[in-house]
């Protein structure tokens, strides 16, 4: 491809016939249409099944594709934990074997067939860290090893059930935050690096080797922070920030393709219904959410394409929605 022309400041190559294969924000000049074109990202959230319970603070299976999706643990009340878990298939959420032990605040990870639920708190009064960890298999939970560490409620938590994560979180149950990383292996864990900044309720997407954390709560009841980190399997290192600070978004997708929805924004129960897409280098703001959520719960393999966001606080939300973004070419005639 030759360079056509600057436009903007920017150098649009020049080529006889549309490339394939084309990807959001491209543009070029078809030299023999006469036409400049561009590939924008339309995007849109739309009405999915609702979940049996609402609920808030539950774990999801965050790997998997949209119409594989896995919701379990979480809260109904103050002191009503749940050990529920439902599974979606794209149109309808079906209740399946729940957990051995009901807790909220919870990490999970994994895929709808093979998740990880890990720590949590269990109320009431003063609600007491659990350092618990169970497996999913596709029909029953088993209890395994343990978090190396006396519980870290609000952890996130990425990657597959033989290769995930969790990181940040809460120290106890006051205003401390966590910067530590534990790696699990399907059958041990081991500390990982820590992160740049401590803090509790963040984003995740990505995997145990190629991993992303953003946004979370560092300090205060209600503080959030925009901060974004990316992880290479041994040390986060700080990248370019969300647009705006939040704390309990639903997030998913990859380390170059997540996306951040919703999400806490500073008074108690203060949602927002602000989507940002990050694609390895910027954030960008995306459709907006119907409804304005945060601690709900999200599957996505892709954060720009297909995501899903179910349940969540204000309490106790049942209803689902669905993310896609289509990608159509634009013309421009310069003939």
């Amino acid at each position: 491809m030759s360079i056509y022309r600057t436009l903007k400041g920017y150098s649009i190559k020049s080529v006889s016939s549309d490339p394939s294969n084309t990807k959001e924000g491209q543009i070029w000049y078809n030299s023999t249409a006469k036409v400049i074109k561009i590939v924008p990202a339309i995007t849109a959230w739309a009405s999915g099944g609702n979940l049996n319970t609402g609920r808030i603070n539950a774990g999801s299976a965050s790997s998997g594709p949209r119409d594989a999706s896995l919701y379990f643990a979480g809260e109904t009340g103050p002191d009503n934990t749940m050990q529920t878990n439902e599974s979606y298939d794209g149109s309808s959420w079906t209740e399946l074997g729940d957990l051995n032990t009901g807790r909220r605040n919870v990490a999970g990870f994994g895929t709808q067939t093979a998740a990880v639920c890990a720590g949590g708190l269990i109320p009431p009064a003063n609600p007491q860290t659990q350092d618990l960890v169970e497996e999913w298999d596709g029909s029953s939970w088993t209890e395994v090893t343990d978090v190396p560490v006396a519980g870290i409620p609000e952890a996130a938590g990425t990657g597959t059930l033989t290769a995930g994560m969790i990181f940040g979180g809460d120290v106890s149950t006051g205003d401390a935050r966590t910067n530590k990383t534990y790696q699990y292996d399907g059958t041990n864990w081991t500390a990982g690096g820590d992160l740049n900044t401590g803090r509790r309720d963040l984003g995740s997407a990505g995997t145990q080797t190629a991993g992303l954390g953003f946004g979370g709560i560092p300090g205060g009841p209600n503080a959030g922070t925009n901060v974004t980190e990316e992880y290479d399997g041994s040390s986060w290192t700080s990248v370019n920030n969300m647009n705006n600070s939040k704390g309990g978004m639903g997030s998913g997708g990859t380390q170059t393709d997540a996306m951040g929805a919703g999400g806490g924004i500073g008074a108690p129960g203060a949602a927002t219904n602000q989507t940002e897409l990050y694609d390895g280098t910027n954030w960008t703001a995306a459709a907006t959410l119907a409804t304005a959520r945060h601690d709900g719960g999200t599957t996505s393999a892709s954060g720009s394409t297909a995501s899903i966001y179910f349940g969540g606080h204000p309490p106790f939300l049942n209803n689902t929605e669905e993310f896609t973004a289509a990608a159509t070419t634009r013309s421009v005639d310069v003939s």
